[in-house]
């Protein structure tokens, strides 16, 4: 089975970028609407601070957690024969764990297991494919998507 199904890995990321942002933003307008927050502005230093930790920091370390570390993890101690299995159980058991790490409420937890999941098939991706490290794929996907999200609730609010 051929798992190459695009040459570039520049546009095998930016399509799975561009279906993670379309679903995420969906998804947040499912939140929103069930869970409305207050607007709180955020000013001067904290939130440049907020912006390296939301935007830099986070998405690094849930990458090297969620996705290298218990991945690998979960692969090694399932008994299955078949590697599909292996993988398949791994991305499932690390995607709810992503989503338990963002417990602000119930359909924000159920929101990011679903992106935990586009996040460890993208791992699993270019693991297979070898062009690109798969932590770099990975954390360049959540780094644009907290990017985004910092913008439009964050700094966005400003203007």
């Amino acid at each position: 089975m051929n798992y190459l199904f695009f040459r570039n890995r520049f546009l095998v990321l930016v399509t799975i970028l561009l279906v993670f942002l379309a679903l995420n933003s969906l998804l947040a307008q499912v939140t929103s609407y069930l869970y409305p927050e207050p607007v709180i502005r955020t000013t001067g230093p904290y939130l440049v601070l907020k912006f390296g930790f939301v935007v830099l920091f986070a998405p690094l370390v849930e990458t090297l957690i969620c996705q290298q570390w218990l991945i690998s993890l979960v692969r090694r101690k399932l008994r299955f024969k078949s590697s599909r299995k292996r993988w398949i159980c791994a991305i499932l058991i690390s995607s709810i764990i992503f989503g338990l790490g963002h417990s602000y409420n119930l359909m924000y937890m159920a929101e990011t297991t679903i992106l935990g999941l586009i996040l460890g098939a993208t791992y699993w991706l270019f693991t297979v494919r070898k062009d690109l490290s798969p932590v770099l794929a990975v954390y360049i996907l959540h780094l644009i998507n907290n990017l985004l999200t910092f913008t439009c609730n964050d700094f966005m609010g400003w203007l």
